[in-house]
């Protein structure tokens, strides 16, 4: 009888090892998308998608179509749209790099055309990017990429320029120790959207938690560090209430109109100028002037 159990219990035993398990799936390919293989300096029309490899070094795979992923950096609040997904080529030249824990955070509009959907935002990227690496001689930039780390549509959608850690070309002076955000649009006469503007706020704040920015950060307008209107004067006046503390936390270093007139950005309430005060060359508030030594 034992015998008779045991032979049962191993042919049972064989006939279910030679059945496959229910639970497991086989494999299925992923289906490759319509598109080409194309040298990675040329910006893609649709998305590059990593996952499927060229036969040539220096090439990716460029869909016709947009496939819009995130970085994860702020997964938890919002989503960073990849250098991939909007069809970045790569740098003509390999970046520095920075540290973390950086101190300032200084805004930008793109001006131009706003972008008020995710698709005109999608091209306002590569028309950044293309106008940023055109020669200087061809009306360009002459930039080695796309010179902010961030940029934000009208939408509110964060799209990866740089990123965080490679080091800028937005405010001389200042491209090693910050990070660049840009607003796409013109915002001289007008505000961003109130969704372009809840975004900037939150990526400032997801910065710090990353590591990023330092928690005693300070917020700049391009202006406040360059002779520039950017980020366009109406815009500019509304910052110091969106940031609050932030904003001028450390006063800026680099003024390029007053030091280039051998001054000091003072405040006129505070201390005496040893010298005379000249108006119109120190950013922020009427009572910071520049004083010129005598």
């Amino acid at each position: 009888m034992d015998n008779k159990i045991q032979l049962a219990c191993l042919l049972l035993c064989i006939s279910l090892l030679g059945k496959p398990s229910s639970a497991v799936e086989p494999v299925k390919p992923v289906k490759r998308p319509s598109g080409v293989c194309q040298d990675e300096t040329i910006i893609c029309t649709g998305s590059y998608m990593s996952e499927f490899k060229c036969p040539k070094i220096n090439q990716r795979f460029c869909t016709d179509l947009h496939h819009i992923r995130s970085t994860g950096e702020c997964d938890g609040d919002f989503p960073i749209i990849t250098r991939d997904s909007w069809g970045a080529r790569t740098p003509l030249k390999p970046l520095g790099t920075m540290g973390s824990n950086l101190s300032y955070f200084i805004i930008h509009h793109s001006t131009g055309d706003s972008c008020s959907n995710r698709k005109m935002c999608l091209k306002k990227m590569k028309d950044t990017q293309e106008f940023h690496q055109k020669p200087t001689k061809g009306g360009g930039k002459g930039f080695d990429d796309i010179g902010y780390h961030y940029l934000i549509g009208g939408d509110g959608t964060v799209f990866e320029g740089r990123g965080g850690r490679a080091k800028g070309a937005h405010s001389p002076g200042y491209n090693h120790r910050s990070i660049g955000v840009c607003l796409l649009g013109d915002f001289t006469k007008t505000l961003p959207t109130t969704d372009a503007t809840t975004s900037l706020k939150r990526l400032h704040a997801c910065l710090q938690i990353k590591g990023v920015l330092s928690v005693n950060n300070s917020v700049f307008g391009h202006r406040d560090v360059r002779p520039t209107e950017c980020p366009g004067s109406k815009f500019y006046s509304s910052l110091h209430e969106k940031f609050g503390d932030f904003w001028h936390r450390i006063s800026p270093e680099i003024w390029t109109n007053c030091r280039a007139n051998g001054g000091t950005c003072l405040d006129v309430t505070k201390v005496e100028c040893e010298g005379r005060w000249k108006t119109g060359l120190c950013p922020g508030p009427t009572e910071i002037k520049c004083c010129i030594p005598e």
